[in-house]
């Protein structure tokens, strides 16, 4: 009967895709053996999260992880493929922040247009399944608002209503102290003038009988 042994390889990774060579080594050589190409491929049921944000803003995600893994370091990379992703938490605009025991948040102040792609994070060194989520993040440019000045003439008509005017005239106090100062002294005066008048006419027909 043919004897059969089984090989287990466990926690695969991609590294670990390749050809592999099983037999039996006997005094005099291999005795039976068999060859098989061994590919391996991603996750399948990799989390996937699409996020938007936009030029000079912030934006954060969330990031799950296994209860297991909430003491152990975070990471964020990015990247098309995780197995060559460069890490980001040496960026100054890049943070994680620890929200509970299953999940962690991933913060970027100030967005470029340049931290547009995919991103990767993870709850512990080995991409064990479970532990990392894959996330594209697309960055829009900021509106420019444009602000027109509308400039506004203002033209203000004065109108004038002619009123009917009324004059009335107030006499003088010093013209009425002449018209009374003429009344009292003005009788007298002309009343002096005649009598002289009169005196001298008389004293010329005196002096003619005399004569």
């Amino acid at each position: 009967n043919a004897r059969v042994f089984t090989v287990t390889i466990s926690r695969l990774s991609l590294r670990d895709s390749g050809s592999y060579l099983f037999g039996v080594q006997r005094n005099a050589g291999w005795d039976g053996f068999c060859a098989f190409e061994l590919e391996v491929k991603d996750w399948c049921c990799v989390t996937s999260k699409y996020m938007k944000g936009i030029e000079g803003r912030q934006i954060t995600w969330q990031c799950p992880y296994p209860r297991e893994h909430r003491n152990n370091r975070m990471f964020i990379c990015k990247g098309n493929q995780r197995s060559d992703c460069t890490d980001m938490m040496g960026q100054t605009r890049f943070a994680v922040h620890s929200v509970s025991s299953s999940s962690f948040s991933v913060s970027i102040t100030n967005l470029e247009a340049r931290d547009a792609g995919t991103y990767w994070c993870r709850s512990n060194s080995e991409w064990s399944v479970g532990s990392y989520i894959q996330v594209h993040l697309s960055v829009d440019r900021a509106r420019r608002r444009t602000v027109y000045q509308r400039q506004t003439t203002t033209v203000t008509a004065k109108v004038t209503t002619a009123s009917p005017q009324t004059t009335t005239s107030i006499p003088d106090e010093s013209d009425q102290g002449g018209a009374l100062y003429g009344l009292f002294v003005g009788p007298p005066v002309l009343l002096m003038i005649v009598i002289i008048i009169i005196l001298v006419v008389c004293k010329k027909k005196c002096h003619k009988v005399k004569g």
